[in-house]
């Protein structure tokens, strides 16, 4: 199960599975619902991610952008625009997260 709360200006991820949860602090929560990347404006390149208009973010096997802080899912990565492929890949991009994020850095 995934959860979101805020505590004074921090958004708190957390993510409980089998018996044990993990929190996660972010400055930013994004949402996005579609069939087509909508992008621009986002200034991924500021923070060094890379994209093309058409196809969408660029993510490696772990959803990880090409800036390691960052992870990208769904319509905005993915070339299969499903609402159950979406939701699969944030259940995936959340344990990433949490599990993966040490050894990427």
């Amino acid at each position: 199960m995934v959860s979101v709360k805020t505590n004074d200006s921090e958004k708190i991820l957390t993510l409980t599975s089998i018996g044990k949860s993990c929190e996660l602090a972010v400055d930013e929560i994004a949402i996005a619902i579609g069939r087509e990347p909508v992008i621009e404006g986002l200034h991924l390149e500021k923070a060094g991610v890379k994209y093309d208009t058409k196809k969408g973010i660029t993510v490696d096997e772990y959803l990880y952008t090409t800036n390691k802080l960052i992870l990208a899912i769904g319509d905005a990565a993915l070339p299969y625009k499903f609402t159950h492929v979406a939701e699969a890949t944030a259940e995936m991009a959340i344990r990433n997260a949490f599990f993966l994020w040490a050894s990427k850095i």
